[in-house]
C-alpha cells in the first residue's frame, strides 16, 4: 500500500506539471494569427496549487509521524482545490484570452474577444483533472496506508549479535568500557 501511495502521488504530480505547461486553448484570430494558452496562463491559481502540492509531497517524504500526516492532509486539500478549479472545462478563460489577443492586436477589453474567429480546447485540462485526482487518491492512501508501517527511530540501531573476534564486537566492548587489546588469555 505504501508503494501505491508514492506511485499515484508522483504520477499525479508529474502529470499536473506537464499538463499545465501544455497548450489548453488554441484560438484563431480574424487577422489570421494564432494564440495558444497553456494551463499556467489559463488557470494561474490551479497552477499555483499544483506547485504547492508538489512541495507538500516533497515535505511529506522528509517528515515523520504527525508532521507527515499534516503534510499529506495539506496535499489532499491542494489536489482537491486544483481539481475543483480545473473541473469546469466548458468555459474558456476569457480574461486570459483577452490579454493574449491584446498582446498581439492591441485591441483591449471586450473587443479583444470579438477578434477570435475559432477556439479549440486541448487535452491539457482533461489531463490536469485526471492528474489532480491521482494526487488526491495518493494523499488519502498515504494517510491510511502508513499506519501499519513499522515504527523505528532513524537514529537508533538495533543491537546486533556481536561475535568476540568480530570488529563490531570490539567496538561494542569499547562502548561497554572493556579494552579488547588488553585481554588476558
Amino acid at each position: 500500500m505504501k508503494s501505491f501511495h508514492h506511485l499515484t502521488s508522483v504520477v499525479g504530480i508529474v502529470g499536473l506539471l506537464v499538463s499545465f505547461t501544455s497548450p489548453w486553448w488554441s484560438a484563431q484570430l480574424v487577422q489570421g494569427s494564432e494564440i495558444a494558452l497553456n494551463g499556467a496562463e489559463a488557470q494561474p491559481l490551479a497552477w499555483s496549487l499544483s506547485l504547492a502540492a508538489a512541495a507538500a509531497y516533497g515535505a511529506s517524504l522528509l517528515l515523520n509521524r504527525a508532521a507527515r500526516r499534516v503534510t499529506l492532509a495539506v496535499l489532499a486539500l491542494l489536489a482537491a482545490g486544483a481539481f475543483l478549479l480545473v473541473l469546469d472545462l466548458s468555459q474558456p478563460p476569457s480574461d486570459a484570452l483577452a490579454r493574449a489577443v491584446e498582446a498581439i492586436t492591441g485591441i483591449a477589453g471586450t473587443g479583444a474577444l470579438g477578434e477570435i474567429q475559432s477556439l479549440e480546447r486541448g487535452v491539457g485540462p482533461v489531463a490536469a483533472v485526471a492528474s489532480s485526482l491521482l494526487v488526491f487518491v495518493g494523499a488519502v492512501a498515504g494517510q491510511f496506508g502508513s499506519r501499519n508501517a513499522p515504527k523505528r527511530d532513524r537514529y537508533s540501531s538495533q543491537p546486533g549479535s556481536a561475535v568476540a573476534g568480530d570488529s563490531q564486537g570490539a567496538w561494542d566492548s569499547l562502548s561497554e568500557g572493556w579494552d579488547p587489546t588488553t585481554s588476558v588469555e
